[in-house]
C-alpha cells in the first residue's frame, strides 16, 4: 500500500526480524518512510515482549578525505588517544559528523591466573572465562579466548573495565565467592594492545587513521576544506603529527 518501494528483503532470526526497504528513483525517502511508519502503526498485534519496531533512514557514505596521526617513537597507546581526541573533537567542532577510527592493534585485557591457586579452589582457566562470559562482560570485551594460564578478552579495553572485571565474583567448592582480582593477584588483571602481527604506517612511523565520510548533505570541497584547515590548526601532543591524505575532492 506504500508507493515508492522498489524492492523489499527481509531476513529473521530468534531474537529480531530486518526489512530492507529499497526506495524508488524520483521519490522522497523521507516521505516513504512516514508512509511505512503509518502502516506499521496500524499493526495492532505483535508478539508478546516484542519491542517498538524502530524505523531508520540509511545513509550512503563516501570517503572524502583521511588523516594520517603518527610520530617518531610514540607508543600505540598516545597514538590511540591522540586519535579517539581527533575523532572526537572533529565531530563537537561541527568540521565533520561522520568519522571513523582506525587502528591496527585493538585493545584487550589479559588475566593470569596461577596455575595452583586454580588447582587450590578445583577451578580451571576454562570454568572461569564461561563464569566471566555469565557476568555479561562480553558484552563490552569482545571475543573471549584462554590459553594454558591466561583469559584473553580482545574489546575496548579501559581502566574502568578492568576494574568491573576484577569485581566479578567466581564461585568455586561448596558454593563460595572470590572475587577474580583476588583470584589473579597483583598484576594479573592488565589492559594492553593485542599481539596481532598488524602494522600500519606513514612516512615509516607507526600510525593510526581517520577516515572522514561525506553525506548527502555534505559539499565533498568544502567537507575536505574543512578538515585540512582543522589539521592545520590542531595542537597535538609533542611528537605527534596528522597529515591529510586520499582527499577525493
Amino acid at each position: 500500500n506504500v508507493d515508492g518501494i522498489k524492492e523489499i528483503r527481509s531476513t529473521a532470526t530468534d531474537l529480531a526480524a530486518k526489512i530492507h526497504v529499497e526506495v524508488a528513483s524520483g521519490y522522497d525517502t523521507n516521505i516513504v518512510k512516514q508512509d511505512i511508519k503509518d502502516e506499521i502503526d496500524r499493526i495492532r498485534h505483535f508478539p508478546e515482549k516484542a519491542l517498538d519496531p524502530q524505523i531508520i533512514v540509511m545513509e550512503m557514505l563516501h570517503q572524502a578525505i583521511e588523516l594520517a596521526i603518527y610520530g617518531k617513537g610514540i607508543s600505540d597507546l598516545k597514538l590511540r588517544e591522540a586519535a579517539e581526541f581527533v575523532k572526537r573533537d572533529l565531530q563537537n567542532k561541527g568540521v565533520a559528523s561522520k568519522v571513523e577510527m582506525f587502528a591496527p592493534r585493538p585493545f584487550e585485557i589479559t588475566v593470569t591466573l596461577p596455575t595452583a591457586i586454580l588447582q587450590g579452589k578445583n577451578l580451571n582457566i576454562d570454568t572461569v572465562a564461561k563464569q566471566i562470559q555469565q557476568n555479561s562482560f562480553e558484552a563490552t570485551a569482545g571475543e573471549v579466548r584462554t590459553s594454558s594460564q591466561n583469559i584473553i578478552l580482545k574489546g575496548e579495553g579501559r581502566k574502568t573495565q578492568v576494574e568491573n572485571l576484577g569485581n566479578i565474583p567466581i564461585k568455586f567448592a561448596l558454593g563460595e565467592f572470590i572475587l577474580l582480582k583476588d583470584l589473579a593477584g597483583p598484576g594479573g588483571i592488565r589492559d594492553n594492545f593485542s599481539e596481532d602481527l598488524i602494522i600500519q604506517e606513514f612516512n615509516g612511523n607507526r600510525a593510526v587513521l581517520i577516515t572522514v565520510n561525506k553525506t548527502t548533505q555534505d559539499d565533498i570541497i568544502d567537507l575536505c576544506d574543512r578538515v585540512k584547515k582543522y589539521s592545520e590548526e590542531v595542537v597535538l601532543p609533542t611528537g605527534i603529527h596528522i597529515h591529510p591524505l586520499h582527499d577525493m575532492s
